[in-house]
């Protein structure tokens, strides 16, 4: 009996250690390649989110830079006549993506694609949400300006796109270094 508390202790243990060292890594990761850091999304602000996007029957919600699609399979659970598309250049949080879009039944209704998302078609996305840097911001504006149908709502987390006037600014409850307000645009 104590041979397998030992056993299931040291499995529990070595899962534990695998998924901080995951989380590190990929928090780690952006040194490495060059990519912006990954920061989670608070669940508490998830709702939220999926609220200021308004989204309706039909709509695609793109993710640029997705991380661990945690805004997308929350979208996809509350609204289960929508779509959803995840773009992350990282390779372990787009792998927990597919594995928590699985989890969570909302697998037939996301895909999570690999590579830039400035060099994705987006033209598809009749929403969006971003959680990006500021630098990243302006690059992105003139190619959603060029690629989005018009009316396409986009939300930002915490970051403007430089050259255009928000239609909202929306306060995330908490006090938070980051995650503090949701910026909403519509093309």
């Amino acid at each position: 009996m104590i041979f397998f508390l030992h056993i299931i202790l040291a499995t529990v243990l070595a899962i534990v250690c695998f998924l901080a060292i995951t989380v590190m890594f990929m928090m780690l990761q952006s040194v490495f390649m060059g990519t912006p850091p990954y920061v989670p999304v608070r669940t508490g602000a998830l709702d939220l989110i999926v609220e200021t996007l308004q989204l309706r029957q039909g709509s695609v919600l793109y993710d640029l830079g997705s991380g661990d699609g945690k805004v997308l399979v929350h979208a996809a659970r509350k609204h289960p006549d929508i779509s959803v598309v995840g773009i992350e250049r990282s390779y372990l949080p787009r792998y927990f993506s597919k594995a928590n879009a699985v989890m969570r039944g909302v697998a037939d209704r996301s895909m999570f694609k690999g590579g830039s998302f400035l060099d994705a078609d987006v033209s598809k996305a009749t929403h969006m949400y971003l959680y990006l840097l500021p630098h990243t911001m302006l690059e992105l504006e003139e190619k959603l300006e060029r690629e989005l149908k018009p009316g396409t709502r986009v939300v930002s987390c915490d970051f403007r796109f430089p050259g255009r006037h928000s239609e909202r600014v929306i306060p995330i409850p908490g006090n938070h270094r980051f995650g503090r307000n949701l910026y909403v645009y519509v093309f």
